[in-house]
């Protein structure tokens, strides 16, 4: 690994490493001087840069998984690509028994609670939340949950506090915690004191990357997931 996003922070050693700006924007002349042999990108590259990248002769196939299938299909990919095929194969069999062994408990429960992930609430008022297509909907329903904006026309779609209210969660997760929204702050936006998962104190934390980074942390991401909608299966 010779160059990394600003963004890649894990694990600890992608520090270290040279950064080659935003996935959105990366500096050109950068990827050039540190003469990769592979570029791994993602769908929203623009397009003047995977032309140069091109013209430059540099191999960038584009990972752009829709679910958590395809997650291991790109793991298995780039070990094809990185000739560490072995490796991959090994890894994506370790996470398929993971996610079949949540699958399998969540297979057991008879009450599927509603469940509204947030992801930003910079506009408390109208946060965004994870919608159908999303990692994150797809989590949810394999940890035996329900998806409270499972019918939005969106990933990502941001829903009213008003549309949120009347869906009433048992669960709020917020994947925004870290941006310092907490328990508290969401208890105190006005209306949702009615809301079950306030009432009943359902509110939990999660680090957003394992539910929005398409790489083997995913898996981390779905058993805290299920963790969170169905404890009694973990106990």
């Amino acid at each position: 690994m010779v160059g990394v996003t600003d963004f890649c922070d894990y694990p600890e050693e992608a520090k270290a490493i040279e950064q080659i700006g935003t996935y959105f924007d990366p500096n050109i002349e950068i990827i050039f001087s540190i003469s990769p042999d592979l570029v791994l990108a993602i769908a929203d590259l623009p397009e003047d840069v995977i032309a140069k990248l091109e013209e430059l002769d540099i191999p960038a196939p584009i990972l752009a998984p829709p679910d958590l299938e395809g997650i291991l299909a790109n793991i298995q990919l780039v070990g094809k690509a990185t000739g560490a095929e072995k490796e991959a194969e090994a890894l994506v069999s370790e996470m398929r028994g993971r996610i079949a062994a949540v699958t399998e408990k969540a297979s057991e429960v008879k009450e599927k609670p509603r469940v509204f992930c947030e992801i930003d609430a910079t506009d408390p008022s109208k946060p965004w939340a994870s919608g159908p297509g999303s990692f994150m909907d797809a989590m949810i329903r394999l940890s035996g949950g329900t998806n409270v904006a499972a019918d939005a026309e969106s990933p990502w779609p941001q829903l009213s506090a008003e549309e949120i209210i009347a869906q009433d969660p048992d669960i709020i997760i917020l994947a925004d915690s870290k941006y310092g929204v907490t328990a508290e702050s969401v208890g105190e936006r006005p209306g949702w004191e009615v809301i079950t998962a306030v009432k009943e104190g359902a509110i939990f934390d999660l680090d957003d990357d394992l539910i929005s980074r398409p790489g083997p942390r995913i898996v981390d991401g779905l058993e805290a997931v299920a963790r969170i909608i169905h404890p009694e299966l973990f106990e």
